[in-house]
């Protein structure tokens, strides 16, 4: 029975604690088994009832006895007093029945009151008229306060009695206190510890590093403080930490300088919009000379034999002569010098620096050593990719020195130079020999327009002097045709003195005379021209 009470104690919704600390609990035994002990009330479920008024063990009186003997203060009958009343056989219960009517104390219904205020005025209650309603399984009814004291002894529920089943510990109501250590007022809920809770008041501090006034929070040690102010130090940089007080400078100010690294990506960005100015003005260049000439597209190639004595003749001049190799033995005497018409290759070499060179703004003059058949044929219909790789692939090779070009191997015995417009734009640096690994195509994809080849690279694989190579024939425009003759030993000698005594003030540039080959003995580099 102690079981079924705790059940029935449950479904009303309250707790385990309600149930043990009730101060005044009885005991519930059951009748049957023990012959009932004594008790201030006693229930009594007499389980009959049918429409034969069949009473079973109830017939004997000597069981009524017993039920109505055990209460000291009251008894409750639960059953069906029709079928009690209705037996003929046996009129125990029926008297019963008869005389609880007349006092009224038999009725259809059952009064509940509140366990926790039935002694208040009035009690809440409920009236239970219908067995099918079934038993209350909370205490809905109830409309006051739980008023119950919490664990703490000193706060009391504020929940609906009628609410869910609720629990008296933990007490949230909020209490005044002062924090150990500090004495700080402060508030926490009842079933806080007090010295589990940290100071949050602000507290002057003076800051150890910078000495700059701040606060911080009361619990927290100088040990873990962290000063928000600006760091007072300077980098090596010259520039402001930009750091905080608190935390360390930055180890690489080149990278972790913010005004540096602003500084650096306004560079770039300036370098970058020039670029691109440059670029525009480049190709626009390109698109206006190509407009200009385009009318003039069917005219029949045409050379234009410079005077000697014009300026631009000397220049050509003295490209040829002081752009030499001693090591190429070779010290020439330019002749005659004709600059080239030719519409339709010019037009080629536009178009090709408008629209597809990935750098236009690189346009160099080199030299380009060939046969006789070369320079008629490159000077009519323009430069052609050799079927042969080279040392750096199957492409039109160029010199920045004119006895690079003007050796043998090349020349054929020509005698002549073009000097010609290349369009470099991105070179690819390259040390060592390339074989065909690339061409025009394979060379864009990694966004690039030639290959350069320094010079002083020889023992890595690579050239003694300058080259470039370019893999698309637009990419060359054959301006000039330079006619020279090769200067004897002696009269190279003799240049040489002259230049030396002061006799013949060479114009600024990279001038190196060349001991001819009578003086000198060398051997030809092998790169195609």
């Amino acid at each position: 029975m102690e079981q079924i009470g705790r059940a029935v104690w449950g479904r009303l919704g309250l707790g385990e604690a309600d149930w043990t600390n009730l101060p005044d609990r009885k005991p519930i035994s059951q009748v049957d088994l023990y012959q009932g002990d004594e008790n201030d009330v006693i229930i009594v479920s007499l389980v009959r009832s049918n429409r034969g008024s069949r009473l079973g063990f109830l017939k004997d009186l000597s069981r009524r006895c017993v039920a109505q003997s055990r209460a000291r203060r009251g008894m409750y009958i639960l059953g069906n007093a029709d079928c009690l009343a209705g037996c003929q056989e046996h009129q125990l219960w029926r008297r019963l029945i008869q005389s609880m009517t007349e006092v009224g104390c038999l009725g259809p219904r059952l009064a509940l009151v509140c366990p926790r205020h039935r002694d208040a005025t009035p009690a809440p209650r409920r009236e239970v008229t219908d067995a099918n309603e079934g038993f209350p399984t909370s205490l809905d009814f109830c409309d006051r306060l739980c008023d119950a004291f919490m664990d703490c002894g000193q706060h009391k529920c504020q929940k609906l009695c009628r609410s869910p089943r609720h629990s008296h510990k933990n007490c949230e109501v909020m209490v005044d206190f002062l924090y150990n250590g500090c004495s700080h007022p402060g508030q926490r809920k009842c079933n806080e510890d007090p010295a589990d809770l940290l100071c949050q008041a602000r507290v002057s501090v003076s800051c150890p590093k910078c000495q700059q006034s701040d606060t911080k929070p009361c619990h927290q040690p100088m040990s873990d403080y962290s000063c928000p102010q600006p760091c007072p130090k300077r980098l090596s940089c010259g520039h402001a930490c930009p750091e905080k007080c608190g935390d360390p400078c930055p180890a690489n100010p080149a990278k972790d300088c913010r005004t540096c690294i602003e500084a650096e990506r306004l560079r770039k960005e300036a370098l970058k919009r020039q670029d691109e100015e440059m670029q525009n003005l480049a190709r626009r260049e390109a698109k206006d000379e190509y407009e200009r000439i385009k009318p003039d597209k069917e005219e029949e190639m045409s050379l234009i034999k410079l005077d000697p004595g014009s300026s631009e003749f000397l220049d050509i001049q003295d490209r040829v002569t002081k752009y030499v190799q001693m090591t190429h033995g070779w010290f020439p005497k330019v002749r005659s010098v004709e600059r080239l018409r030719n519409v339709k290759l010019r037009m080629r070499f536009l178009s090709y620096r408008q629209n597809t060179a990935k750098d236009a703004t690189r346009v160099e003059l080199k030299f380009h050593g060939t046969s006789a058949d070369g320079v008629k044929g490159i000077t009519k219909e323009g430069f052609r990719l050799p079927q042969n790789p080279g040392m750096f692939g199957a492409g039109i090779y160029f010199a920045s020195d004119a006895s690079k070009s003007a050796q043998e191997l090349y020349t054929q015995g020509s005698h002549t130079l073009l000097l010609c417009e290349v369009l470099l734009g991105r070179s690819l640096r390259v040390t060592e020999a390339t074989n065909s690994k690339y061409n025009w195509k394979s060379l864009r994809q990694e966004n690039y327009d030639s290959i350069f080849a320094p010079r002083d690279t020889k023992n890595s694989g690579g050239v003694l002097f300058d080259e470039f190579v370019v893999f698309n024939p637009d990419q060359a425009y054959p301006k000039y045709i330079i006619k020279y003759e090769s200067v004897s030993g002696a009269a190279a000698l003799n240049e040489i003195s002259k230049l030396s005594m002061g006799q013949t003030q060479p114009k600024t540039g990279n001038t190196v005379v060349k001991i001819p080959a009578s003086v000198v003995a060398t051997k030809p580099e092998t790169s195609p021209e």
